[in-house]
Protein backbone atom coordinates (compact mmCIF):
# COMPACT_ATOMS: atom_id res chain seq x y z
CA UNK A 1 0.00 0.00 0.00
CA UNK A 2 1.02 3.39 -0.84
CA UNK A 3 2.33 5.45 2.30
CA UNK A 4 0.87 8.82 0.19
CA UNK A 5 -1.40 10.35 2.53
CA UNK A 6 -5.11 10.55 1.25
CA UNK A 7 -6.98 13.90 0.43
CA UNK A 8 -7.80 15.37 4.76
CA UNK A 9 -11.80 15.81 3.32
CA UNK A 10 -11.63 11.87 2.71
CA UNK A 11 -11.42 11.79 6.62
CA UNK A 12 -14.27 14.34 6.97
CA UNK A 13 -17.21 12.15 6.83
CA UNK A 14 -17.52 8.24 7.81
CA UNK A 15 -19.21 6.16 5.52
CA UNK A 16 -22.76 5.81 6.36
CA UNK A 17 -24.23 3.54 8.41
CA UNK A 18 -27.48 3.28 5.95
CA UNK A 19 -25.12 1.85 3.39
CA UNK A 20 -23.53 -0.85 5.89
CA UNK A 21 -27.12 -2.00 6.87
CA UNK A 22 -27.97 -2.55 2.84
CA UNK A 23 -24.95 -3.97 2.42
CA UNK A 24 -25.17 -6.41 5.38
CA UNK A 25 -28.82 -7.32 3.88
CA UNK A 26 -27.46 -7.65 0.32
CA UNK A 27 -24.84 -10.91 1.79
CA UNK A 28 -28.22 -12.09 3.98
CA UNK A 29 -30.44 -12.11 0.69
CA UNK A 30 -27.47 -13.83 -1.17
CA UNK A 31 -27.17 -16.68 1.55
CA UNK A 32 -31.66 -16.82 1.30
CA UNK A 33 -31.68 -15.76 5.36
CA UNK A 34 -35.20 -14.06 5.35
CA UNK A 35 -36.05 -11.39 7.36
CA UNK A 36 -38.25 -8.44 7.81
CA UNK A 37 -36.48 -4.99 6.10
CA UNK A 38 -37.47 -2.14 7.98
CA UNK A 39 -34.13 -0.28 6.98
CA UNK A 40 -34.33 1.05 3.35
CA UNK A 41 -35.55 4.25 2.40
CA UNK A 42 -37.16 3.80 -0.55
CA UNK A 43 -40.82 3.15 -1.97
CA UNK A 44 -42.31 -0.41 -1.39
CA UNK A 45 -43.80 -0.54 -4.63
CA UNK A 46 -41.96 -1.14 -8.41
CA UNK A 47 -42.62 1.79 -10.72
CA UNK A 48 -46.40 1.71 -12.73
CA UNK A 49 -46.06 -0.60 -15.11
CA UNK A 50 -46.60 1.93 -17.88
CA UNK A 51 -43.19 3.91 -16.97
CA UNK A 52 -41.96 0.53 -17.41
CA UNK A 53 -43.60 -0.42 -20.96
CA UNK A 54 -42.83 2.89 -22.18
CA UNK A 55 -38.84 3.03 -21.96
CA UNK A 56 -38.83 -0.37 -22.88
CA UNK A 57 -40.59 0.55 -26.56
CA UNK A 58 -38.61 3.52 -26.29
CA UNK A 59 -35.39 1.67 -26.24
CA UNK A 60 -36.49 -0.66 -29.05
CA UNK A 61 -37.74 1.96 -30.96
CA UNK A 62 -35.25 4.78 -30.67
CA UNK A 63 -32.02 3.47 -28.60
CA UNK A 64 -29.70 5.91 -29.28
CA UNK A 65 -31.96 8.77 -27.97
CA UNK A 66 -33.05 6.70 -25.22
CA UNK A 67 -29.24 6.09 -24.19
CA UNK A 68 -27.07 8.87 -25.68
CA UNK A 69 -26.30 12.34 -23.66
CA UNK A 70 -28.15 15.45 -22.98
CA UNK A 71 -27.57 18.61 -22.22
CA UNK A 72 -25.87 19.06 -18.36
CA UNK A 73 -29.36 20.88 -17.31
CA UNK A 74 -31.38 18.23 -18.71
CA UNK A 75 -33.74 17.90 -21.73
CA UNK A 76 -35.99 20.86 -22.43
CA UNK A 77 -38.80 18.23 -22.79
CA UNK A 78 -38.91 17.47 -19.07
CA UNK A 79 -37.99 20.64 -17.51
CA UNK A 80 -41.12 21.93 -19.71
CA UNK A 81 -42.75 19.40 -17.95
CA UNK A 82 -41.49 19.83 -14.27
CA UNK A 83 -42.38 23.41 -14.33
CA UNK A 84 -45.98 22.52 -15.30
CA UNK A 85 -45.96 20.19 -12.62
CA UNK A 86 -44.75 22.93 -10.21
CA UNK A 87 -47.38 25.45 -11.41
CA UNK A 88 -50.17 23.09 -11.22
CA UNK A 89 -49.39 21.76 -7.31
CA UNK A 90 -46.91 24.75 -5.91
CA UNK A 91 -49.06 27.61 -7.82
CA UNK A 92 -45.76 29.34 -9.04
CA UNK A 93 -43.71 29.69 -12.27
CA UNK A 94 -40.43 29.22 -13.24
CA UNK A 95 -38.61 29.76 -16.37
CA UNK A 96 -38.00 26.09 -17.11
CA UNK A 97 -34.70 27.20 -18.89
CA UNK A 98 -32.99 29.21 -16.38
CA UNK A 99 -34.55 28.13 -13.06
CA UNK A 100 -34.64 24.12 -13.15
CA UNK A 101 -31.85 22.14 -13.17
CA UNK A 102 -31.54 17.93 -13.74
CA UNK A 103 -29.72 15.89 -10.76
CA UNK A 104 -29.25 12.32 -10.37
CA UNK A 105 -30.97 12.01 -7.40
CA UNK A 106 -31.51 14.77 -4.46
CA UNK A 107 -28.08 13.64 -3.03
CA UNK A 108 -26.28 15.00 -6.03
CA UNK A 109 -28.51 17.83 -5.85
CA UNK A 110 -27.11 18.48 -2.05
CA UNK A 111 -23.89 18.29 -2.87
CA UNK A 112 -23.86 20.58 -5.67
CA UNK A 113 -25.65 23.52 -4.20
CA UNK A 114 -22.96 23.07 -1.62
CA UNK A 115 -20.11 23.57 -3.81
CA UNK A 116 -22.09 26.42 -5.31
CA UNK A 117 -22.43 28.11 -2.10
CA UNK A 118 -20.22 27.09 0.43
CA UNK A 119 -16.57 28.78 1.82
CA UNK A 120 -14.57 27.39 4.10
CA UNK A 121 -15.56 28.15 7.60
CA UNK A 122 -19.03 29.37 6.32
CA UNK A 123 -22.08 28.42 8.75
CA UNK A 124 -24.59 26.13 7.62
CA UNK A 125 -27.51 25.03 9.82
CA UNK A 126 -29.25 22.15 10.06
CA UNK A 127 -32.21 20.61 12.13
CA UNK A 128 -31.14 17.52 14.52
CA UNK A 129 -32.13 14.68 13.97
CA UNK A 130 -31.40 14.79 9.89
CA UNK A 131 -30.42 12.60 6.95
CA UNK A 132 -26.51 12.18 7.35
CA UNK A 133 -25.66 13.03 3.42
CA UNK A 134 -27.31 16.38 3.70
CA UNK A 135 -24.42 17.21 6.81
CA UNK A 136 -21.83 14.87 4.97
CA UNK A 137 -21.91 17.78 1.61
CA UNK A 138 -21.40 20.63 3.47
CA UNK A 139 -18.91 18.90 6.24
CA UNK A 140 -16.93 18.34 3.00
CA UNK A 141 -17.09 22.05 1.73
CA UNK A 142 -15.16 22.61 5.30
CA UNK A 143 -18.48 24.42 6.27
CA UNK A 144 -19.20 25.28 9.99
CA UNK A 145 -21.73 23.49 10.44
CA UNK A 146 -24.79 23.95 13.12
CA UNK A 147 -27.56 22.15 14.77
CA UNK A 148 -31.26 23.22 15.41
CA UNK A 149 -32.23 20.28 18.20
CA UNK A 150 -35.70 18.70 17.61
CA UNK A 151 -37.93 16.86 19.77
CA UNK A 152 -41.09 14.13 19.88
CA UNK A 153 -42.32 16.16 22.28
CA UNK A 154 -42.96 19.32 20.17
CA UNK A 155 -43.36 16.90 16.94
CA UNK A 156 -40.28 18.01 15.71
CA UNK A 157 -41.30 21.12 14.84
CA UNK A 158 -38.26 23.55 15.02
CA UNK A 159 -38.44 26.62 17.31
CA UNK A 160 -38.15 30.10 15.72
CA UNK A 161 -36.70 31.68 19.04
CA UNK A 162 -34.37 28.74 19.16
CA UNK A 163 -33.49 29.15 15.25
CA UNK A 164 -32.63 32.40 15.88
CA UNK A 165 -30.46 31.69 18.53
CA UNK A 166 -28.42 29.67 16.27
CA UNK A 167 -28.12 32.03 13.11
CA UNK A 168 -25.73 34.90 12.63
CA UNK A 169 -24.57 37.28 10.26
CA UNK A 170 -21.37 34.44 9.47
CA UNK A 171 -24.62 32.26 8.50
CA UNK A 172 -24.69 30.86 4.33
CA UNK A 173 -27.70 28.73 4.15
CA UNK A 174 -30.58 27.44 6.69
CA UNK A 175 -31.23 23.42 5.05
CA UNK A 176 -34.73 21.81 6.06
CA UNK A 177 -35.88 18.73 4.98
CA UNK A 178 -40.05 18.94 4.50
CA UNK A 179 -41.81 16.22 4.44
CA UNK A 180 -38.60 14.74 7.03
CA UNK A 181 -36.35 11.88 6.50
CA UNK A 182 -36.21 10.69 9.39
CA UNK A 183 -38.89 11.68 11.47
CA UNK A 184 -42.39 12.07 9.11
CA UNK A 185 -43.01 15.35 10.33
CA UNK A 186 -44.31 18.29 8.09
CA UNK A 187 -43.13 22.13 8.48
CA UNK A 188 -45.75 24.09 9.27
CA UNK A 189 -46.73 27.46 7.74
CA UNK A 190 -45.87 29.69 10.69
CA UNK A 191 -42.45 28.44 10.83
CA UNK A 192 -41.61 28.53 7.01
CA UNK A 193 -43.16 32.42 6.90
CA UNK A 194 -40.92 33.19 9.99
CA UNK A 195 -37.52 31.86 8.43
CA UNK A 196 -38.19 33.56 5.27
CA UNK A 197 -38.30 36.36 7.74
CA UNK A 198 -35.09 35.24 9.17
CA UNK A 199 -33.29 34.77 5.82
CA UNK A 200 -34.29 38.24 4.75
CA UNK A 201 -32.95 39.81 8.09
CA UNK A 202 -29.58 37.68 7.69
CA UNK A 203 -29.04 37.32 4.31
CA UNK A 204 -28.72 33.24 4.08
CA UNK A 205 -29.87 31.16 1.85
CA UNK A 206 -32.85 28.84 2.21
CA UNK A 207 -32.27 25.13 1.25
CA UNK A 208 -35.14 22.91 1.18
CA UNK A 209 -35.18 19.39 0.57
CA UNK A 210 -38.88 18.17 -0.76
CA UNK A 211 -38.64 14.84 -2.28
CA UNK A 212 -41.70 13.47 0.06
CA UNK A 213 -43.85 16.38 -1.05
CA UNK A 214 -46.42 13.85 -2.28
CA UNK A 215 -46.06 11.35 0.18
CA UNK A 216 -48.32 13.39 2.69
CA UNK A 217 -51.22 11.18 4.63
CA UNK A 218 -52.24 13.85 7.29
CA UNK A 219 -52.15 17.74 6.64
CA UNK A 220 -50.68 19.54 3.54
CA UNK A 221 -47.35 20.02 1.93
CA UNK A 222 -46.23 23.72 2.40
CA UNK A 223 -44.30 24.65 -0.70
CA UNK A 224 -41.29 26.49 0.96
CA UNK A 225 -40.05 28.44 -2.37
CA UNK A 226 -43.62 30.07 -1.89
CA UNK A 227 -44.49 30.12 1.99
CA UNK A 228 -40.93 31.56 2.96
CA UNK A 229 -41.67 34.86 0.56
CA UNK A 230 -38.32 34.91 -0.30
CA UNK A 231 -37.97 32.80 -3.57
CA UNK A 232 -34.81 35.12 -4.88
CA UNK A 233 -32.82 33.20 -1.71
CA UNK A 234 -34.78 29.66 -1.60
CA UNK A 235 -33.53 26.56 -3.38
CA UNK A 236 -35.55 23.51 -3.59
CA UNK A 237 -34.54 20.02 -3.74
CA UNK A 238 -36.67 17.59 -5.41
CA UNK A 239 -36.20 13.76 -6.64
CA UNK A 240 -38.46 11.46 -8.91
CA UNK A 241 -37.22 8.50 -6.25
CA UNK A 242 -39.84 8.15 -4.14
CA UNK A 243 -43.52 9.45 -5.50
CA UNK A 244 -42.94 7.49 -8.79
CA UNK A 245 -41.17 4.61 -6.69
CA UNK A 246 -37.69 4.77 -9.12
CA UNK A 247 -34.87 5.34 -6.18
CA UNK A 248 -32.79 3.29 -8.68
CA UNK A 249 -33.17 5.52 -11.61
CA UNK A 250 -30.92 8.91 -9.66
CA UNK A 251 -33.11 11.27 -11.28
CA UNK A 252 -33.88 14.77 -9.51
CA UNK A 253 -33.55 18.67 -9.95
CA UNK A 254 -33.27 21.79 -8.21
CA UNK A 255 -35.14 25.12 -8.73
CA UNK A 256 -34.57 28.64 -7.25
CA UNK A 257 -32.77 31.71 -8.61
CA UNK A 258 -31.21 31.42 -12.14
CA UNK A 259 -27.67 32.99 -11.00
CA UNK A 260 -27.34 29.45 -8.70
CA UNK A 261 -28.92 27.27 -11.12
CA UNK A 262 -26.22 28.07 -13.64
CA UNK A 263 -23.51 27.99 -11.49
CA UNK A 264 -25.12 24.72 -10.38
CA UNK A 265 -25.08 23.33 -14.11
CA UNK A 266 -21.50 24.13 -14.85
CA UNK A 267 -20.39 22.60 -11.85
CA UNK A 268 -22.21 19.65 -12.84
CA UNK A 269 -20.18 19.14 -15.96
CA UNK A 270 -17.14 18.46 -13.80
CA UNK A 271 -19.22 16.06 -11.64
CA UNK A 272 -21.33 13.90 -13.40
CA UNK A 273 -21.36 15.72 -16.48
CA UNK A 274 -25.20 14.77 -17.90
CA UNK A 275 -28.44 13.17 -15.85
CA UNK A 276 -29.30 9.78 -17.01
CA UNK A 277 -30.89 9.78 -20.54
CA UNK A 278 -33.10 6.99 -19.65
CA UNK A 279 -33.97 8.02 -16.83
CA UNK A 280 -34.87 11.46 -17.71
CA UNK A 281 -37.90 9.89 -20.24
CA UNK A 282 -39.36 7.84 -17.47
CA UNK A 283 -39.54 11.12 -15.30
CA UNK A 284 -41.39 12.88 -18.31
CA UNK A 285 -43.30 10.19 -19.25
CA UNK A 286 -44.34 10.02 -15.38
CA UNK A 287 -45.53 13.87 -15.45
CA UNK A 288 -46.52 14.05 -18.83
CA UNK A 289 -48.84 11.31 -19.26
CA UNK A 290 -51.43 10.63 -16.64
CA UNK A 291 -49.44 8.08 -14.86
CA UNK A 292 -48.78 10.33 -11.97
CA UNK A 293 -52.05 11.03 -10.50
CA UNK A 294 -53.83 7.34 -10.33
CA UNK A 295 -50.33 6.14 -9.46
CA UNK A 296 -50.27 8.29 -6.18
CA UNK A 297 -53.53 7.43 -5.28
CA UNK A 298 -53.25 3.43 -5.56
CA UNK A 299 -49.45 4.12 -3.60
CA UNK A 300 -51.08 6.40 -0.84
CA UNK A 301 -53.80 4.01 -0.02
CA UNK A 302 -51.18 0.96 0.42
CA UNK A 303 -48.64 3.23 2.30
CA UNK A 304 -51.16 4.56 4.60
CA UNK A 305 -52.52 1.18 5.82
CA UNK A 306 -49.06 -0.48 6.49
CA UNK A 307 -48.37 2.58 8.65
CA UNK A 308 -51.71 2.21 10.30
CA UNK A 309 -51.21 -1.14 11.33
CA UNK A 310 -47.36 -0.99 12.10
CA UNK A 311 -48.21 1.64 14.57
CA UNK A 312 -51.67 -0.24 15.88
CA UNK A 313 -49.32 -3.09 16.42
CA UNK A 314 -45.88 -1.55 17.42
CA UNK A 315 -47.90 0.73 20.53
CA UNK A 316 -49.26 -2.31 21.81
CA UNK A 317 -45.98 -4.51 21.56
CA UNK A 318 -43.35 -1.78 22.98
CA UNK A 319 -45.68 0.68 24.74
CA UNK A 320 -42.56 2.68 26.34
CA UNK A 321 -41.32 3.76 23.22
CA UNK A 322 -42.14 6.90 21.91
CA UNK A 323 -42.69 8.27 18.39
CA UNK A 324 -44.79 10.86 15.85
CA UNK A 325 -47.16 9.33 14.34
CA UNK A 326 -45.88 10.24 10.39
CA UNK A 327 -47.68 13.10 8.75
CA UNK A 328 -45.73 12.33 5.73
CA UNK A 329 -42.16 10.24 3.97
CA UNK A 330 -41.78 6.45 4.69
CA UNK A 331 -40.65 6.47 8.26
CA UNK A 332 -41.15 6.47 12.09
CA UNK A 333 -38.34 7.67 14.23
CA UNK A 334 -38.58 5.85 16.97
CA UNK A 335 -37.01 6.69 21.35
CA UNK A 336 -36.16 3.57 22.56
CA UNK A 337 -34.12 5.33 25.45
CA UNK A 338 -36.82 3.25 28.08
CA UNK A 339 -35.59 0.13 26.92
CA UNK A 340 -31.72 0.75 25.66
CA UNK A 341 -30.74 2.18 28.65
CA UNK A 342 -31.56 -0.37 31.08
CA UNK A 343 -30.18 -2.83 28.87
CA UNK A 344 -26.98 -0.33 28.88
CA UNK A 345 -27.18 -0.91 25.08
CA UNK A 346 -26.78 2.16 22.06
CA UNK A 347 -28.66 2.02 18.94
CA UNK A 348 -25.94 0.87 16.97
CA UNK A 349 -25.52 -2.36 18.84
CA UNK A 350 -29.38 -2.77 18.97
CA UNK A 351 -29.92 -2.32 15.02
CA UNK A 352 -26.89 -5.21 14.97
CA UNK A 353 -28.45 -7.61 17.41
CA UNK A 354 -31.67 -7.12 16.04
CA UNK A 355 -31.20 -8.32 12.90
CA UNK A 356 -28.99 -11.38 13.97
CA UNK A 357 -31.54 -12.54 16.49
CA UNK A 358 -34.71 -11.66 15.24
CA UNK A 359 -34.67 -10.89 11.86
CA UNK A 360 -35.50 -7.68 11.79
CA UNK A 361 -33.71 -4.92 9.96
CA UNK A 362 -33.74 -1.39 10.89
CA UNK A 363 -31.70 1.84 11.03
CA UNK A 364 -29.90 3.28 14.00
CA UNK A 365 -30.64 6.68 14.52
CA UNK A 366 -27.33 8.01 16.04
CA UNK A 367 -25.88 8.80 12.65
CA UNK A 368 -28.95 11.41 12.19
CA UNK A 369 -27.40 13.69 14.97
CA UNK A 370 -27.12 14.03 19.26
CA UNK A 371 -30.83 13.91 19.42
CA UNK A 372 -31.36 10.18 17.80
CA UNK A 373 -29.14 8.85 20.08
CA UNK A 374 -30.90 4.89 21.48
CA UNK A 375 -33.32 5.81 18.76
CA UNK A 376 -34.01 3.83 15.58
CA UNK A 377 -35.41 4.76 12.17
CA UNK A 378 -38.36 1.95 10.91
CA UNK A 379 -39.49 2.29 7.02
CA UNK A 380 -42.97 0.88 6.81
CA UNK A 381 -43.60 1.15 3.46
CA UNK A 382 -41.62 -1.77 2.03
CA UNK A 383 -43.48 -4.88 4.23
CA UNK A 384 -47.21 -5.85 3.63
CA UNK A 385 -49.40 -5.22 6.76
CA UNK A 386 -48.95 -9.00 8.59
CA UNK A 387 -45.12 -8.61 8.22
CA UNK A 388 -45.27 -5.15 10.12
CA UNK A 389 -47.00 -6.63 12.73
CA UNK A 390 -44.83 -9.42 12.88
CA UNK A 391 -41.79 -7.11 12.96
CA UNK A 392 -43.63 -5.24 16.00
CA UNK A 393 -43.39 -8.55 18.09
CA UNK A 394 -39.97 -9.33 17.42
CA UNK A 395 -38.97 -5.92 18.49
CA UNK A 396 -41.16 -6.69 21.64
CA UNK A 397 -39.55 -10.27 21.94
CA UNK A 398 -36.17 -8.94 21.80
CA UNK A 399 -36.55 -7.02 25.16
CA UNK A 400 -38.73 -9.58 26.83
CA UNK A 401 -35.62 -11.93 26.50
CA UNK A 402 -33.64 -9.59 28.26
CA UNK A 403 -35.93 -8.74 30.96
CA UNK A 404 -36.65 -5.16 30.11
CA UNK A 405 -40.43 -5.53 28.69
Amino acid sequence: MSSTPLAARAGVVRESVIRQVLAIESQLRRRGVDFIRLSAGQPGLPPDPRVLNFLAQLLKEKPAQATSYTPTSGILELLEAIASDLERYGGFTLDPLQEITITEGGAEATFLLALALVNPGDEVVLFDPTFPPSVGAFQLMDAKVKFLPVSVEDGYQPSLEKLQEVVSRNTKAVLIITPDNPTGRILNRDFLKGLGELAEDYGFWIISDEAYKHIIYQEVHHWVYKEAGVPDQTLVINSFSKDPGMPGFRIGYIYGPREIISQVRKLKQFVTLTPSSIAQYAALYYLTSGVKEEYLRYSLEIYRKRRDAFYRAFKKAVPEAKTLFPQASFYFFVDLQHYLANLNMDDIAFAEELLKEQRVSLIPGSPFGRQGIRHVRITFVTEPEERLEEAAERIAEFFKRRGVL
